[in-house]
């Protein structure tokens, strides 16, 4: 059954216990059955617009996965472990080309790409302006990029 589908029988039922208590006919069974309907409500919507039964890609790999809870974005704890170590990896770096920048003095945008690659070569592409930087390694991608800044300050 589909998010949209459980949501719209939630809601049914909801205005149905609604208009049952309003009219005075209800009885308290009806009022704890609304507080759950409407409990089950929250829950539904706060499933991230899927439900937990259909099938999601992993965030690292792409996999196809039946996530066990809304939470779950990658397929396995080694997936789940990589993905974090990959954004520390990207966050660490984008930290060491913005200090390069502010030390430059220049106001200048710019876009890092985390590319999958062999263990071994930097996983890294960036883009400072109109100029792609690559290179085998972390430190020389670095320098490179430093000494473009430094010779478009000048």
């Amino acid at each position: 059954m589909s998010k949209n589908s459980t949501l719209n029988i939630l809601i049914q039922m909801k205005d149905q216990l609604e208009n049952i208590i309003a009219s005075g006919d209800g009885l308290d069974s009806d009022k704890k059955l609304l507080a759950e309907t409407e409990k089950s409500i929250k829950w539904v919507n706060s499933c991230n617009g899927y439900s937990l039964h259909e099938k999601q890609d992993c965030y690292n790999c792409g996999k196809l996965f039946t996530p066990k809870n809304q939470h779950q974005k990658c397929c396995s704890s080694n997936c789940r472990v990589q993905f974090h170590r990959a954004k520390k990896r990207l966050s660490n770096f984008n930290n060491k080309v913005q200090e390069m920048i502010d030390e430059t003095g220049q106001e200048t945008n710019y876009i890092i790409e985390q590319t999958i690659t062999e263990s071994n070569k930097c996983p890294f592409i960036v883009y400072i302006k109109g100029s792609r930087f690559e290179s085998e390694s972390t430190k020389s991608l670095l320098s490179e990029i430093k000494k473009a800044l430094w010779n478009q300050k000048k």
